[in-house]
């Protein structure tokens, strides 16, 4: 039996990493390309060619809605109403290729990301999304912030806000 060495653990672990990457890349240029697709996803009049079995592989929301006879199956056609089309976008994205688009676009949308993350029961996309509202994490957004976190149970989030809302009482207070 073989013992692998340091540097054997961390070409295997660079090669896994790598693997890993190339499947997301593929996933999204499945998504991009748009072939072999069986399923719109509608949302404010725009629509999104997607594939059932990787929306059902990655949330379990879909998977549900799919394993069962609802209408969306039938009619082949998801309508998200309660999010805009870049959120949507952006959490397809996400299904795909395991990956955001860049942090900073995704700070522009992290509130309302993290709402459906939590909807459709994608946790990574989550974490990333809570990660970003930490991140800029001021006092003038904290209490909203705080709501967020206690709503989406981000725990991290929650108590990042909770400490800001905690050390600047006064000055919100006075908002």
């Amino acid at each position: 039996q073989k013992i692998l060495s340091g540097s054997d653990l961390s070409s295997n672990s660079n090669l896994l990493v790598n693997c890993q990457k190339q499947v997301g890349e593929h996933l999204g240029k499945v998504f991009s390309d748009k072939q072999f697709t069986d399923i719109k996803i509608q949302c404010e009049g725009q629509s999104f060619d997607c594939h059932m079995i990787i929306l059902a592989a990655r949330s379990p929301v879909f998977m549900a809605m799919f394993q069962s006879n609802m209408k969306e199956k039938q009619s082949q056609t998801v309508n998200i109403d309660d999010c805009k089309p870049n959120v949507v976008a952006e959490m397809l994205n996400f299904i795909y290729s395991g990956n955001v688009s860049s942090q900073d676009a995704i700070v522009e949308i992290a509130s309302d990301l993290l709402k459906a993350a939590d909807q459709y029961q994608l946790d990574l996309l989550k974490n990333i999304c809570e990660e970003s509202l930490c991140s800029t994490l001021d006092v003038a957004d904290c209490v909203e912030n705080l709501v967020l976190g206690d709503m989406y149970q981000t725990s991290k989030l929650k108590m990042m806000a909770l400490g800001m809302v905690v050390e600047n009482a006064d000055s919100i207070i006075n908002t």
